[in-house]
């Protein structure tokens, strides 16, 4: 498996770039790897619809329980 990051994202705003941008300080980049697909059940799926406000809200915590297992 290829060890080099897929995407950074920007720690200020939370935008995702492809590629590193000459403008954006190095120290506020994060690299993203991509890592084996765990999927949720439809029970945690529900959950995350129903008790969650904003889609970026979901999504994090859809990763967050992809993680964990």
């Amino acid at each position: 498996m290829n060890n080099e990051p897929v995407a950074w994202m920007h720690k200020p705003s939370g935008t995702v770039f492809n590629e590193i941008i000459a403008c954006v300080e190095p120290d506020d980049l994060i690299p993203l790897y991509t890592h084996p697909v765990k999927e949720l059940t439809d029970e945690e799926i529900a959950d995350l619809i129903y008790n969650k406000v904003t889609d970026s809200e979901m999504i994090k915590q859809a990763l967050r329980k992809a993680q964990e297992k």
